[in-house]
């Protein structure tokens, strides 16, 4: 049964959840997970990408971004749509939709009143694909 966590992040700033999501990458990393990070446009996935390489100076997550295909030897792939072919444990998804072909994935809501409304419909659209659901209250990112 395919899995969907929803991380319910207290800050309403973009900020705070994209710097939420790199340390989430390398925990997911660490334990020797791949992992594609769904963006919702080429300007989210270039400011990840920056991102990935810069936000803790003791830190390097190794990842690669669309157009290149993603490579068994790199962990973490930022695409705005996932490959025909994919073999991943994990998506993050940071676009309004569900994707089409995940086993496991992870929404990250900040705590913006629009995204809870926008999340509490995705999680119904979870609940309809027969996705096993769960959340997590994250007080601070």
């Amino acid at each position: 049964m395919p899995k969907a966590d929803f991380h319910l992040l207290s800050s309403g700033d973009i900020a705070q959840r994209d710097f939420y999501l790199c340390r989430l990458c390398e925990k997911i990393y660490r334990l020797g997970h791949r992992i594609y990070i769904l963006c919702k446009d080429s300007k989210e996935l270039e400011h990840l990408d920056d991102l990935l390489y810069s936000f803790r100076p003791e830190s390097f997550i190794p990842h690669s971004i669309e157009p290149e295909p993603p490579s068994s030897d790199i962990p973490v792939f930022l695409c705005t749509r996932l490959p025909e072919t994919i073999s991943t444990e994990v998506v993050i998804n940071l676009t309004e939709a569900p994707p089409d072909k995940a086993d496991r994935v992870i929404e990250l809501v900040t705590g913006d009143p629009g995204a809870r409304a926008k999340s509490r419909k995705v999680y119904k659209l979870y609940k309809q694909l027969g996705f096993e659901l769960q959340t997590y209250n994250i007080e601070s990112a």
